[in-house]
Order: C-alpha cells, then structure tokens, then sequence
C-alpha cells in the first residue's frame, strides 16, 4: 500500500485489532481476533498491508477490515449475526453453495452459525456489524408478543436500494464514526439506545423467516396502556428505554403498544421520549453551569447527532439550543 494510502484514516482507529504487512504474523493475527484463516491470497503482492479494527459492545458489535491485495479468509461460524457494507472496491461471500456480492448497492447478511468464505479485492474494505444472536430473539420476541419457534435465519442479500435496508446502513456508519471520534466514554443513555436502534432496525430492515408475522397488522392496545407508557418515560427520561421494558409494564407486544401510538398520539413513544428530554435539555440550558455546552447537554438527553438535535430543538421549542443558553447564561449568571 502507497505511503499515502496506508495513512489514511479509517474507521474504529481507535480500536485496533491487527495491522500488518508480514505475511505470517496478518494470518497469525487473524486467527486470534477473528478465529479466520487466510485460504488464499496474494500477501507477497506488492501494496499488502492488513488493517483490521474491532470494537465490541453489550449487543452490537463493528469491525472495519481491508488488506490492499486480494485475499480469500474463512470466517466460522459464531453465535451473533453478521452484515457486510461495501465502503470501497468490491467483495463477495460464499455461503454454503451461494456467493453474495458485497458492493454499493447489496450488503450480504450471514445468520448465527453460519460460516463464511469472503473473497476481498485488492480495494476492497468493508465495515461489518454483528448482532447478538440472543439479543435479536428477546427483540423478536418483544415485537410479536411470543417467544420464536425456531432461530432468526435471514436472507443473505440485502438490496440497499430499499430505503430501510438504507437507513441501517447509514445508521451503522453513524455509530462507527461517532465511536471513532469520541476520546471519552459516550453516556450510557446514548449507547444502550443506539444499539437497540441498530437492533431494532436489523430485525426490522432485513427479510428472514419472521418478516411476514412482523407484515402482519398487530392488535391494538388500550388507552391506559399508552397512558402507562407515557408516564413511565415521563418518570425514566434519563435511563435508557428499551422495547422489552414497555411490553413488560403494558403486558402487550410492543408492536401492538406502536400501533395505539400511532392512532391515539400520532407519534411513536420514541418520538414521545424525544420530546420529553428537549424540555429537559432546555430546562439544562436556562440554568446553566459553568461547564454547560450544547454538545454535553445533547449527550446527556440521549442525542447522538447534535446536527438533528439542534433542528428537533428549534421545531419543538422556536429558536436554537445555543439561544437558549445563551439567554440562560445571562439570566443565571454564575
């Protein structure tokens, strides 16, 4: 890889799992971060230099990988689920029998248990995530309102054409980028969010053998239900709010919870949540500290991207959440 190139920055950088460019010690490393084994390849090709990063989390796990040089690597099979996004060049996934291009416009979605082959290009470098198998059963389960009869088993091709499959893609991406420019640890509100918004997505964006019963109209809830919901997030804002919780205290599918949402509010209990905690970001504002930026109040609501936190801000309340610290500050001066 050109000096140029191989300094560039990529992805997760602050959570190396290998790097390389002997031949021996990428295979060696390989194994012990991912349990793989480099079937065939060109390591001796000139440009070779393996850069592998990994973060793992409670549920959610991210991998960047690329190698500069075309290289076959087994995977084996575990028990999370994995999908590959395309970042640059092109690669392709050998499923039992079927081979999965991984490009701009398909993503290859591989089940628990399932073990791998990945051709990589010379230029190819993906960003992968993996999901805890469990965590996708208790999510389902939550969804339907029953416990599954038999595993998640996905289809392996993910067109990103589809806006949702998009969405989980973008989603991914925005994740990663903010793990890789935090320096400090981010708010628990916002990382057990982000997860279960990942994991929500991935159970709901991608097709396997479930996705009819998720098609399927659900029943809907009462009003004290919805009524219970509101006034638990009411008295939770600040902990994080999972789907689990919410069937457990209305005793219904959270499918069922959303659609009564949807047709007595006209907004989900996440749309609920983010309006609770404006008011209380502006409530942080108007009585401010000494060490009170937008960024950190953001942050410490469960706001992952202080681009859309400030534009919900403005719509909710009128003016932008710099204005009102602004106004706090001179109000309350310390």
């Amino acid at each position: 890889m050109h000096e140029a190139t191989a300094a560039k920055r990529t992805y997760l950088d602050q959570f190396p799992a290998f790097r390389g460019t002997d031949p021996e010690e990428v295979r060696n490393d390989l194994s012990r971060a991912y349990g793989a084994q480099i079937l065939d390849s060109h390591l001796d090709a000139d440009g070779f230099r393996a850069i592998g990063n990994h973060v793992q989390l409670q549920s959610v796990g991210l991998s960047y990988c690329s190698f500069g040089a075309p290289v076959q690597v087994h995977f084996p099979a575990a028990n999370f689920v994995r999908q590959q996004f395309q970042l640059r060049g092109y690669g392709a996934t050998a499923i039992g029998n079927k081979k999965v291009a991984v490009k701009p416009d398909q993503s290859c979605v591989i089940s628990e248990q399932t073990d791998v082959v990945v051709d990589f290009c010379q230029s190819f470098e993906q960003l992968v995530l993996r999901v805890d198998a469990h965590t996708l059963q208790r999510k389902l389960t939550a969804l339907i309102g029953s416990k599954p009869a038999s595993p998640l088993q996905f289809e392996s091709s993910a067109n990103l054409n589809d806006r949702n499959v998009e969405n989980l893609r973008q989603l991914t991406l925005h994740f990663a980028n903010l793990l890789s420019a935090t320096r400090v640890g981010l708010p628990r509100l916002v990382m057990e969010e982000l997860q279960q918004s990942i994991v929500m997505a991935f159970i709901c964006c991608n097709r396997h053998n479930f996705s009819q019963l998720l098609d399927e109209e659900p029943k809907e809830s009462a009003p004290w239900q919805v009524k219970r919901v509101e006034d638990y997030i009411e008295a939770r804002w600040s902990s994080p709010i999972t789907i689990e919780k919410l069937t457990t205290i209305t005793n219904t599918s959270a499918r069922s919870i959303f659609k009564a949402f949807k047709n007595s509010r006209e907004y989900t209990p996440m749309e609920f949540a983010k309006q609770v905690r404006l008011k209380h970001a502006r409530a942080m504002f108007l009585l401010p500290q000494s060490n009170t930026a937008v960024s950190g109040v953001a942050l410490a609501c469960g706001f992952s991207n202080l681009g859309h936190f400030a534009k919900d801000y403005r719509q909710a309340l009128g003016e932008f959440p710099s204005v009102t610290l602004s106004r706090g500050r001179r109000v309350n001066p310390l």
